[in-house]
């Protein structure tokens, strides 16, 4: 697992990101509020939350983009093998991604590359993410032991 030094943060660095984002919340506003009964019903079932918290986290801008990829990316996980191997624990993540209310936060801590060393401080999502690095790292050990 490789975690990156830190980097300064200009501000300009992400406003094509924040307006895109914005964009996509319309987006994505504008769509749930066409889609039928049916297919939002499997949209709140599949990512495990309720019509308001759903509405809440895309308002916010933690859809359509969540932050979750890229912060597993940042502690040297690959997102669609964590989905593979644990679909729950991934699923359960999204939900409380979306849910956080740090999510300013996390978007400057990912820019600024110091989101592996100070996710703990902000992360809704620390305690799970914390085990899933333990797990990782003795899954790396036990693999090296059996190399020699």
């Amino acid at each position: 697992m490789a975690v990156t030094a830190n980097r300064p943060y200009s501000p300009l660095a992400g406003l094509g990101r924040r307006i895109h984002d914005w964009w996509n919340r319309q987006n994505t506003l504008r769509q749930l509020a066409q889609c039928d009964e049916r297919d939002l019903q499997r949209v709140l079932h599949d990512l495990n939350v309720t019509e308001p918290e759903l509405n809440d986290a895309v308002t916010r801008g933690a859809y359509p983009r969540l932050l979750l990829p890229e912060m597993l990316q940042a502690l040297g996980f690959q997102p669609d093998r964590l989905g593979k191997k644990y679909p729950r624990v991934e699923q359960d993540l999204r939900r409380v991604c979306a849910q956080c209310p740090e999510t300013s936060r996390c978007r400057r801590e990912l820019d600024a590359h110091s989101a592996a060393s100070n996710y703990s401080e902000f992360c809704f999502n620390s305690s799970t993410l914390e085990a899933l690095v333990t797990e990782a790292a003795e899954e790396g050990k036990r693999q090296e032991g059996e190399e020699t």
